[in-house]
């Protein structure tokens, strides 16, 4: 009994009377054997000739031994899509699996956000036409990941997000995957521990996989080190202001959490501290920087309402104070960004070689 094996050749290796050629089928790589004694003379050559990159179909015995080459075999002229690319483009995908496995083994329930969220705003936003209306395309979707955790408890959604910032940095693009977490019950330490945990879970099983491309240090730190916002400002001079160029000097060593951020430069959503800080969170990972923001959630409807009312969004906004169903409980969240995560665990320097068809301020393909 035979079965038509195809894929793209990863690997081929001649020893003479046997051709062993590693095919990349999928997630699945297989060891064809090619033996003179089983193929037909001209099968043989035909595959002597293969190189790395062409498509071939064959058909293959019991022991992964080919005994008949298909007439179809496509070699590979195009390299628009490099090597290097293709694992990177595997390993990003196995790092979905992964993230969406660990969350699922802790009990969290995937949900689907909006895209398209309503009403106009300033600020690095794609604002749309929405047949008629206002509208804008996602940048976060975490004020309708906190309605679904209030009645849920543990949710998360994996999807991408929008940002129209011009900017040309390693570590920026205008179309990224955010993974978006919230946690009915919990408070902004409980939070933190619940990513540092996700991290290096992650971490360990990519430090173990020999096909990924990574390029740091074999061991990080546990627990991660926590830096109170004030006493890096005042360090750094950058009081009131955002952590910036400073974010891979301060994580040059380890990943890195820094707590209680300002209340102008922190998510309103956030819950105060006191009149100036509030509790929120940046992760920091070496080489990366900033890879993850998170707080625990202002709940007090009442308090979300006057605000609301007071900067004129009740009609913006109104639907989640309806939908919150958590007043006065703990309820906190962060948002991380996969592909910076992907280039700290893989060792990639420029955030656009995760994805041939990447977004910033153009169209990576018609540039090629």
């Amino acid at each position: 009994m035979t079965d038509l094996i195809c894929g793209r050749i990863h690997k081929i290796r001649n020893l003479g009377g046997i051709i062993f050629v590693d095919l990349f089928m999928g997630y699945e790589e297989q060891t064809i054997v090619c033996r003179k004694d089983l193929l037909p003379r001209e099968d043989f050559l035909s595959i002597k000739k293969l190189r790395k990159g062409d498509f071939i179909q064959l058909y293959c015995n019991s022991n992964s031994e080919a005994v008949d080459l298909d007439k179809y075999i496509h070699p590979n002229n195009n390299s628009f899509i490099s090597d290097n690319q293709s694992l990177l483009v595997i390993n990003y995908s196995n790092l979905l699996k992964k993230i969406r496995k660990w969350l699922n083994n802790h009990s969290f329930i995937e949900v689907r956000l909006p895209s398209i969220h309503f009403g106009k705003t300033s600020g690095h936003v794609f604002n749309v036409d929405f047949f008629g209306l206002n509208s804008r395309l996602s940048s976060s979707g975490s004020l309708y990941l906190n309605v679904f955790a209030s009645h849920l408890v543990k949710v998360f959604s994996l999807q991408k997000c929008f940002r129209a910032e011009p900017s040309k940095t390693s570590r920026h693009l205008a179309e990224y995957d955010l993974l978006e977490l919230a946690m009915l019950g919990s408070d902004m330490n409980d939070i933190m521990q619940l990513l540092e945990n996700m991290i290096y879970d992650i971490w360990t099983e990519v430090k173990g996989d020999e096909n990924t491309i990574k390029d740091h240090k074999s061991d990080i730190p546990l627990p991660f080190p926590k830096v109170n916002y004030k006493d890096i400002a005042v360090r750094y001079g950058i009081l009131g202001m955002g952590l910036g160029k400073y974010e891979r000097k301060i994580s040059k060593d380890c990943p890195i959490f820094i707590t209680d951020f300002p209340i102008k430069i922190a998510s309103w959503s956030a819950k105060p501290i006191d009149e100036s800080y509030s509790r929120s969170f940046n992760l920091l990972l070496p080489q990366v920087g900033e890879v993850a923001e998170g707080n625990q959630k202002q709940t007090n409807v009442d308090l979300l309402k006057r605000k609301f009312e007071i900067l004129g969004l009740m009609s913006q906004l109104g639907w989640y104070c309806k939908g919150l169903n958590c007043s006065g409980i703990d309820l906190s969240g962060f948002g991380l960004g996969v592909d910076r995560l992907a280039m700290w665990l893989f060792g990639v320097k420029n955030i656009r070689n995760l994805n041939p068809f990447y977004r910033d301020q153009s169209f990576s393909e018609i540039n090629r």
